[in-house]
């Protein structure tokens, strides 16, 4: 490391987002700008805040739901899906079942 990089400096005049300030690099020795993602970063030394005794006992704290969980689509195509399953299930007559299935929407059905 030569010099240390801060934020990119910029004409007070100019308009530009932070989200693309936080982008860039600057060197204040030089001047020259570097994208944040080609720049190296530098490891920060922490201390070890505790030693592990029994590597079994790290999962014990962490909270888990039980079984699985239930998704819930909200644009409604499973939704969607489903009804046309069932919608299918119930229809015994195999013409009536082709048009369900080609997209015909069922309104009701009586089985005599």
């Amino acid at each position: 490391m030569r010099e240390r990089l801060g934020p990119r400096l910029y004409p007070v005049d100019s308009k530009v987002s932070q989200a693309e300030k936080d982008n860039w690099l600057q060197c204040s020795n030089c001047g020259k700008v570097y994208a944040k993602y080609e720049v190296k970063q530098e490891g920060q030394l922490e201390p070890i805040k505790e030693a592990i005794q029994n590597p079994f006992d790290l999962e014990k704290d962490q909270i888990q739901g039980v079984g699985q969980s239930r998704r819930f689509d909200r644009s409604g195509i499973t939704q969607a899906r489903k009804k046309k399953k069932q919608d299918l299930s119930e229809v015994k007559d195999p013409e009536l079942r082709r048009e369900i299935a080609q997209g015909s929407e069922l309104l009701e059905y009586h089985e005599f």
